[in-house]
């Protein structure tokens, strides 16, 4: 099962394409954020268990997508 969550987020002039999925080989969640259709920044994060991996990556997203909202 590919676990995936997607969004744009309009700053300004700029529209930013957030994306965050799940990778059950290396167990991180994995952010990319887009600008132009280039990826602009990483972030990763570790897991330690697969329980509500599910929630654990959406919850990583909004924690993300909140965090480019108060810049």
């Amino acid at each position: 099962m590919r676990i995936s969550v997607n969004q744009n987020i309009k700053l300004g002039n700029n529209v930013y394409h957030i994306q965050t999925e799940y990778y059950r080989v290396s167990k991180k969640i994995v952010t990319n954020i887009f600008k132009g259709g280039m990826i602009i920044k990483r972030l990763e994060k570790e897991i330690d268990t697969e329980e509500n991996i599910e929630e654990q990556t959406r919850n990583f997203h909004e924690v993300i997508v909140k965090r480019i909202r108060s810049i």
